[in-house]
């Protein structure tokens, strides 16, 4: 636990320097499009054309995503772009550092039954091999993954301490959400898919729980919009502080 800490610290300290400003207006761009795919998704969903309100959804969850590791600039640009639409592969990125390393590890002790979250080398199966599985999931295994994100929060409590919440909360819901949607982008417009769009009915599980994960996503994207707001914040303070000590 003490090395955990330690590494913790080394990220807290790596954020405090914030994004560049086109880091910073990049994300933005990013999460005002997610908003809008969200919005679409609605839409969609409301006349009833659920494929398009699945794709529309893993968009939105995409843009989230690649909003998020844009501003906190742990991933490079050239990664993140790279991970094309398959979102959870920004992911196994992170996880190659040994902080996100040793935090998986402490999600997987806390909730063993979150495989996607602790073993990465079963997420990169299911990216891999695993998509048309993860796009029939039932409804009732959707909703009990995305109940953990908020029962890990409080078992990580300790850790807001060092970090700020909002990067907390943005990535256990996006990792969540992004394995959950990932596979949409594919199956809901492609007829000639292991999954087909005419399968996009009531009945399909990501239909019935399109509701829950917009809701969780709207909560994921305010926790984003935080995180941009207060790294502006942060380079505003600088810049007076750098003002002040030249006039000084």
């Amino acid at each position: 636990m003490t090395d955990f800490l330690e590494e913790l610290e080394k990220l807290a300290e790596q954020l405090k320097k914030g994004p560049t400003k086109e880091q910073q207006t990049d994300s933005q761009v990013l999460l005002k499009l997610a908003r809008k795919d969200l919005k679409s998704s609605q839409l969609n969903y409301e006349g009833q054309i659920y494929n398009n309100a699945a794709y529309n959804l893993q968009q939105a969850v995409e843009k989230a995503a690649k909003s998020y590791f844009t501003l906190i600039g742990v991933l490079d640009a050239k990664t993140i772009r790279g991970t094309g639409h398959d979102s959870p592969k920004l992911f196994l990125r992170m996880l190659e550092q040994p902080w996100a390393k040793q935090f998986a590890g402490l999600c997987g002790a806390s909730f063993p039954s979150i495989n996607l979250m602790a073993d990465t080398s079963e997420a990169q199966k299911v990216v891999d091999k695993g998509k048309g599985e993860m796009a029939r999931m039932p409804s009732e295994h959707i909703l009990t993954v995305l109940s953990f994100p908020p029962k890990l929060e409080k078992a990580l409590e300790p850790i807001f301490e060092t970090l700020n919440r909002d990067f907390i909360t943005a990535y256990l819901r996006l990792y969540i959400l992004a394995c959950v949607t990932f596979p949409h982008e594919e199956f809901s417009r492609y007829g000639d898919k292991e999954v087909k769009p005419s399968e996009y009915t009531s009945d399909l599980g990501i239909v019935k729980a399109m509701p829950e994960v917009w809701t969780e996503l709207e909560t994921t994207i305010d926790a984003i919009q935080h995180l941009i707001e207060s790294s502006g914040q942060r380079a505003d303070n600088a810049i007076d502080t750098n003002q002040n000590e030249v006039s000084n």
